[in-house]
């Protein structure tokens, strides 16, 4: 009913309208890069079920842990943030050109260089950035710093399963 009064009062829109159903639709199908996340049917479809473990990046100052509560919400994802993106990054890069990038790259018949999608991710040089970052938020100078990866898991209780330090992340 409302595609057919469109057609009457506007052929344009009927017809711009259309073809994005169509392209959505094929574009579903497929399975290839979304071009609008709004109409991606498998971005809605499935349930997701909350994990039974939580991984968590601890940080402690000169000695002294910080504590998410000591910290306003857009603080602490200013302290723990960089390190989430830090350690994604380096654990995943191989991974997303494998994964993702060759196939993707395959199907328009395009052939690459890894080195191209691939980079290196000095964890030193992190470190260094990281430290005068960290002591601008918390505003106290930084004379020693531990990371930690920890992994905590939810069954009858809650515990820490796995630990450790930020520089043996990923291997």
């Amino acid at each position: 009913m409302y595609f057919k009064q469109l057609y009457h009062h506007h052929k344009g829109w009927f017809t711009i309208i259309i073809l994005f159903a169509i392209l959505q639709i094929v574009n579903n199908i497929r399975q290839d890069i979304a071009f609008s996340p709004i109409y991606q049917y498998g971005m809605y479809s499935a349930y997701i079920s909350p994990k039974d473990t939580l991984d968590v990046f601890e940080v402690a100052v000169n000695g002294k842990p910080l504590q998410a509560n000591g910290f306003s919400p857009q603080q602490w994802d200013k302290i723990t943030l960089p390190l989430r993106y830090y350690a994604n990054s380096a654990c995943n890069n191989n991974g997303l050109y494998t994964n993702d990038i060759q196939r993707l790259l395959q199907r328009i018949s395009v052939t690459a260089n890894t080195s191209d999608f691939i980079f290196s991710f000095d964890k030193n040089a992190f470190i260094k950035w990281y430290r005068p970052y960290l002591s601008s938020i918390i505003k106290e100078k930084i004379d020693s710093l531990q990371i930690n990866y920890s992994l905590y898991k939810f069954d009858s209780s809650f515990h820490k399963i796995q630990s450790s330090p930020f520089t043996q992340i990923c291997r």
